[in-house]
């Protein structure tokens, strides 16, 4: 089994585990981890409950990360395609504006705006 030089606190590295940054990701006392050396059952289930725990964790984080996922993507299309219908609409606007506006012209009804706000201000001076 494993002797206890592999269970010493390492905080740089090398071949030991290090106790605290395990204790600490799997959610149980350092005293536990440590205590493997000595293996008994009910250490052992504990450890296997934390370790099952954390994946169970895990894996609904993994679950809700892939939805949020497809969740802003479904909402950058939907704003894509609101933008490039908005666009169309613009342009389309644009585009009956000046025909309007030429056909206007064409028919010697227009008056430029600038001519009818002096002609209003002339008639009321």
């Amino acid at each position: 089994m494993a002797s206890v030089d592999v269970l010493t606190p390492s905080p740089g590295g090398g071949g030991a585990i290090d106790i605290t940054r395990l204790s600490t990701f799997l959610l149980v006392g350092e005293d536990v981890i440590s205590s493997l050396a000595g293996i008994t059952e009910d250490y052992i289930t504990s450890v296997l409950r934390a370790i099952d725990d954390r994946a169970r964790e895990y894996e609904n984080l993994r679950a809700d990360k892939l939805r949020i996922e497809v969740e802003l993507e479904q909402s950058v299309r939907t704003a894509d395609n609101k933008v490039k219908g908005m666009k169309k609409q613009l342009d389309d606007s644009l585009t009956e504006t000046q025909e309007l506006r030429s056909r206007l012209e064409n028919s010697g009804l227009f008056v430029p705006l600038s001519e009818l706000l002096m002609h209003t201000w002339v008639t009321y001076a």
